[in-house]
């Protein structure tokens, strides 16, 4: 098999397989772009059920009609977004069918509520409860459907990473296996035939013209080989005598000690460039690197400033989730700034004030001395305290709202230079919260109706009274019937009734929920009431708001970090520049040596080409020699030997032609384009009549084109591969035609084609298309080179568009002279 035939079978099997598992990586990143998508969807679904529950009790509190509108509005976002969803597994489908079924039941308990009739006089407590019930059932419900979907998702999100990692791991398997293969392919078959092509040139050099090459296999090397041969066995024949073959080997050895002097002082002349462009590769390779390195740094900044917006947006997420406004006072600069939930609590406009003066101007005058003594606690350098308050502020149109609000801040430097560089914290609006807290004290009145824990506890402990939900709630700390009360509570009674005054704590059950007790002993009372509360999403909002804080602290030390790698990116992009202009000194004293390096190189290339000259001369004598005696002994061979004495007949014409080519190359890369007009159709009669045997169809064409004495060699090599490849009784057919200012020639034949995959790769040097052992390669490339010489372009077409079969088109364009 040939060399080039396994180097394609190789590379067509590799495209197919890069082909098929780049279409199943592709189609995977879809199908996880799809979940993505629908994880996202689900996750948003959870969030706003969690806003549609706060909208159902504001409502149900509030009777209000906007609040029935924004409630029906988020129903219908929730909706639309459950629409939304597109899930192929079983489980999965289930779970969209449950949230489609919750959300309908939310709509009918949600219209039973608006249709109830408001109660006189205010809100029925137990309806109240029972809407809450109902309500509170279907929002968490679809919560759990919406968070077990997106896991669902994410599960087989990464079912398809996986996927997509094995079908790459098995694009690089079958790429180091076509790479082994051919590596063991090419050095099995390959390197063994060039090391005997080399061992075998090297004997023939010496002189002993009766070595033959052996010829193994149907490879392009083994064709070599043959070659080499045949030449060998021309050499031989051709040789007059001994004292014929002593002068030529005596003009030869002269010629070969001149070359090899000229060779050695070209050598000195490339080692002496060779490490000057070491040198100058050493300075780029060290400005790349600077250049890589400061890429580098630009890149890391710009993932660093993504992870902030990234982290910043997080943060706006969180603060919306939990309907707190964010903060922040620079001590040094006594500047405060806020966002825009801030905004609508405090009833301001802009974005920031002077020294805080929003909060001092709003804020109940009661409230002032205590908030102030917590925020200089707070920033304090020595024993800095975590910043926590709840206060009244006084609005613009005379209504008045709770306030709770906590900080942390953030300190730089040591000893007594430490100073406070940062105040950042949340707020939330819990005028709601204090005024059921309020409803709470007045609903104790009625202890019955009240759906938070009471009791009484007398002077002895023993529990006097205890309400419903007070019952439930020591239950779940371990009490029963009739037995002595918890620690807790019987510790917290004590502490009332001793301190005579109300006493207040936080007390957890093993469920996990928090209730608020407070305790008092009625003036003149030997018993003490306690008045207990739920406040257990509380203390999760409070976990969440100091986890705000302190992502808020290191978002700040990540910016400043940041400023500071960009400090030193711009330090180091100076000592760079001033790099670069160190080497672009050496550089122009590096191009200097390199011009006086060229001349000496020139001198030598001109020698050199004087010894080609002879060589060639030599070469060419021989060959005429070998073609008359080839001559001859066609007519006196019969039989096989005929058959030997016209392949050596052919080789000594390849050679010929060979030698020509060279002679074309080294004459287009050496002289000058001096392109005069020269006559296109004298040219072309000529080259025909060089073809006496070919079928050639050329109706004549009178112009003029720039050109040079080279041009009939476009023609001889475009005629001469029609006639070699087109097989027996192949037609060629020359138009000529002027067409958009330009001479357009086409050179037709009726042989084999040239197939699309080989077209644009054919005028390559060296490259010999679907022809296998004929010619060198090098008739195309010098076609090439000669039409980019006189100003044209050069390609090829099918005969028959289409049809690659029927055969080729080779056409390429001349400029006309000025005829002005």
């Amino acid at each position: 098999m040939k060399i080039r035939t396994q180097l394609i079978a190789g590379l067509v099997t590799f495209a197919l397989l890069l082909v098929i598992i780049s279409g199943l990586v592709i189609t995977t990143n879809q199908q996880a772009e799809h979940l993505v998508e629908q994880e996202r969807i689900a996750n948003s679904i959870a969030l706003e059920v969690g806003e549609l529950g706060y909208l159902s009790n504001d409502y149900i509190l509030h009777r209000e009609p906007p609040q029935a509108e924004r409630w029906n509005a988020k129903f219908s976002s929730i909706s639309d977004h459950i629409a939304g969803l597109s899930v192929d597994r079983p489980e999965q489908q289930a779970i969209v069918r449950n949230l489609e079924a919750n959300l309908k039941n939310t709509g009918s308990v949600f219209d039973d509520i608006v249709s109830s009739p408001a109660q006189p006089g205010g809100t029925d407590i137990g309806l109240v409860r029972l809407s809450w019930s109902r309500m509170a059932v279907q929002n968490q419900g679809m919560v759990f459907d919406a968070g077990r979907l997106a896991n669902l998702l994410r599960d087989q999100e990464d079912e398809l990473s996986q996927a997509r990692n094995l079908l790459i791991f098995a694009l690089m398997g079958a790429f180091v296996a076509l790479l082994l293969t051919s590596y063991f392919l090419f050095s099995r078959r390959t390197l063994k035939s060039i090391a005997d092509l080399q061992e075998g040139a090297r004997i023939i050099g010496s002189g002993n013209l009766d070595h033959a090459i052996p010829e193994k296999g149907d490879d392009e090397i083994t064709e070599l080989s043959r070659s080499f041969n045949l030449m060998t066995a021309d050499l031989k024949g051709v040789t007059a005598s001994k004292a014929d073959l002593e002068r030529e080997v005596a003009s030869r050895k002269l010629a070969e000690e001149n070359l090899v002097r000229a060779n050695e002082r070209l050598s000195r002349s490339e080692q002496d460039l060779l490490v000057k462009n070491d040198d100058l590769n050493a300075l780029n390779e060290e400005l790349t690197a600077t250049q890589e390195e400061l890429q580098q740094n630009l890149d890391e900044l710009t993932r660093a400033e993504a992870k902030v917006q990234r982290l910043a947006q997080q943060r706006q997420i969180a603060l919306d989730a939990a309907r707190l406004g964010w903060w922040h006072y620079d001590p040094i600069t006594k500047v405060a700034s806020w966002d825009e939930r801030y905004r609508e609590i405090f009833g301001v406009t802009g974005y920031q004030s002077p020294n805080d003066e929003i909060l001092a101007t709003r804020m109940h005058p009661k409230d002032r001395e205590g908030v102030w003594a917590k925020v200089e606690a707070a920033l304090d350098p020595v024993d800095p305290q975590t910043y926590s308050a709840e206060y009244r502020i006084n609005l613009p149109d005379g209504s008045m709202r709770w306030i709770e609000a906590h900080g942390i801040a953030s300190f730089e430097g040591v000893g007594e230079s430490r100073q406070a560089t940062s105040f950042v914290g949340t707020v939330a609006d819990i005028t709601e919260r204090k005024l059921a807290e309020e409803a709470l004290r007045w609903l104790s009145q009625f202890p019955e109706k009240n759906p938070s824990p009471v009791l009484r506890v007398a002077a002895d402990g023993a529990l006097l009274y205890a309400n419903a939900p007070a019952q439930d709630w020591l239950a779940t700390l371990g009490w029963q019937a009739d037995g002595p009360l918890p620690d807790q509570v019987h510790a917290l009674a004590e502490d009332a009734r001793r301190q005579h005054q109300a006493v207040e704590s936080e007390i957890c059950n093993p469920a996990g929920s928090t209730f608020w007790l407070s305790a008092v002993q009625p003036p003149g009372e030997d018993y003490v009431n306690l008045y207990g509360r739920n406040i257990t999403e509380r203390k999760q909002a409070e976990e969440e708001r100091q986890q705000l804080l302190i992502q808020l602290e290191n978002r700040t030390h990540e910016l400043e970090e940041i400023a500071e790698k960009l400090q030193t990116a711009n330090e180091e992009l100076q000592t760079t520049n001033e790099e670069m202009e160190m080497a672009n000194e050496e550089l122009q004293t590096i191009t200097e040596e390199l011009a006086l390096l060229n001349r000496e190189l020139e001198e030598a290339h001109h020698e050199a080409n004087l010894y080609l000259d002879i060589m060639t001369h030599d070469v060419r004598n021989a060959n005429n020699v070998s073609s008359m005696y080839a001559d001859l002994l066609v007519d006196l061979a019969e039989g096989d030997l005929k058959t030997y004495v016209g392949k050596l007949h052919d080789s000594i014409d390849r050679s010929t032609e060979i030698l020509k080519n060279v002679d074309t190359i080294r004459r287009v890369q050496s002289e000058s384009a001096r392109l005069v007009p020269v006559d296109l159709d004298a040219a072309i009669r000529e080259e025909i009549g060089n073809f006496p045997g070919a079928s050639i169809r050329y109706e004549g064409w009178w112009s003029y084109v720039l050109a040079d004495s080279l041009l009939p060699g476009i023609f001889t090599n475009l005629i001469g591969n029609a006639v070699k490849f087109g097989g027996p009784g192949v037609k060629i057919a020359i138009h000529v035609e002027e067409r958009d200012g330009e001479v357009l020639v086409s050179v037709e034949d009726t042989g084999p084609g040239v197939p699309d995959e080989v077209k644009d790769k054919l005028f390559t040097r060296f490259e010999r298309g679907m022809a296998k052992g004929k010619g060198e390669g090098l008739g195309l490339f010098i076609v090439r080179t000669l039409v980019t010489r006189y100003g044209g372009r050069v390609w090829i077409e099918d005969r028959v568009p289409g049809h690659p079969e029927e055969g080729a088109a080779f056409r390429f364009t001349l400029r006309e002279p000025d005829r002005t």
